[in-house]
């Protein structure tokens, strides 16, 4: 497995994301200026800091630096997915409609971060002990909430949505680029 190191120029935001603590601010020039308006994608990875002299750095393992360009390479393609997520969310709940602009849901909601698990392969054991702790879950279901060999990129972005104040931040999940489910943060 490769590993790469990410160089923490500043301090980070300490924050719990939905899988781990470890924030970088990332700027590239491949970013999609509707998702990261201001040219910065707040990066959270599940991941360990480590030391490089007085530097403090990020180990990205080979899966989330594949998830990550996965996630930069095919920005446009995600859009279009999150808005029609997004769209349907705003939608049900009975709001005035949007302006007539395909990317108006994105001046009503923004992404406040990204974050690139690491690759989670349950085991036999793994999925016997959530069947105890989710018994109104079938042993398939929970298989679908892991990854597998074959999985090859990761992601959730956690998206602030104007319109809902009755839960947290949304996370939209994404696995091999394909749409999974929307969650919650809950407070």
């Amino acid at each position: 497995m490769t590993d790469f190191i990410m160089l923490i120029q500043r301090p980070m935001e300490v924050r719990p994301t939905p899988y781990g603590t470890q924030r970088a601010d990332i700027s590239s020039p491949l970013l999609d200026e509707h998702l990261h308006r201001d040219g910065t994608l707040r990066a959270g990875f599940d991941s360990e800091i480590v030391s490089r002299g007085e530097d403090m750095c990020i180990r990205l393992d080979s899966f989330q630096l594949n998830s990550l360009n996965e996630y930069l390479t095919h920005q446009s393609e995600l859009r279009k997915s999150a808005e029609g997520v997004l769209i349907a969310d705003y939608t049900r709940r009975q709001l005035p409609p949007l302006q007539a602009s395909e990317r108006s849901i994105w001046e009503v909601a923004t992404i406040s971060c990204v974050t690139f698990p690491a690759r989670n392969v349950l085991t036999t054991e793994d999925i016997e002990r959530l069947s105890k702790i989710l018994p109104s879950t079938n042993a398939d279901e929970i298989a679908q909430m892991g990854d597998t060999a074959d999985t090859k990129s990761r992601f959730i972005l956690e998206v602030d949505a104007s319109w809902d104040r009755n839960h947290g931040p949304k996370l939209l999940h994404y696995r091999d680029r394909q749409f999974l489910e929307m969650s919650y943060i809950t407070s």
